[in-house]
């Protein structure tokens, strides 16, 4: 598996709108986008910041997705957010374990 993180910085008190347009616009995309396993998303309220973490099945599901659709998705975002400091970086995932289930 491989992960995609994405940090961003909010433009001063868009923070909702970003998290916003991301739970409607872009989660329900990438969900349709043949390789994709989990989204998760984190943000600091405080300092407007915020990472997203999208895990897919393989690398190049998720480099389609990266060319094919993450353009689109900035130009959007970037009413919220500022652009120029997005990180988007790749991981490899060697370990994922589910939560232990504890008997009832």
């Amino acid at each position: 598996m491989f992960a995609r993180v994405i940090t961003i910085k909010a433009r001063p008190g868009k923070m909702p709108e970003a998290v916003k347009l991301s739970e409607e616009v872009v989660v329900p995309s990438v969900q349709t986008y043949p390789g994709f396993h989990h989204w998760y998303s984190f943000v600091d309220w405080k300092q407007e910041k915020g990472v997203s973490i999208a895990v897919w099945e393989n690398e190049a599901d998720m480099n389609r997705y990266q060319q094919e659709v993450m353009p689109g998705v900035f130009q959007e975002l970037s009413k919220y957010i500022e652009i120029e400091s997005a990180q988007v970086e790749t991981f490899d995932v060697p370990i994922s374990a589910p939560a232990d289930v504890m008997p009832v």
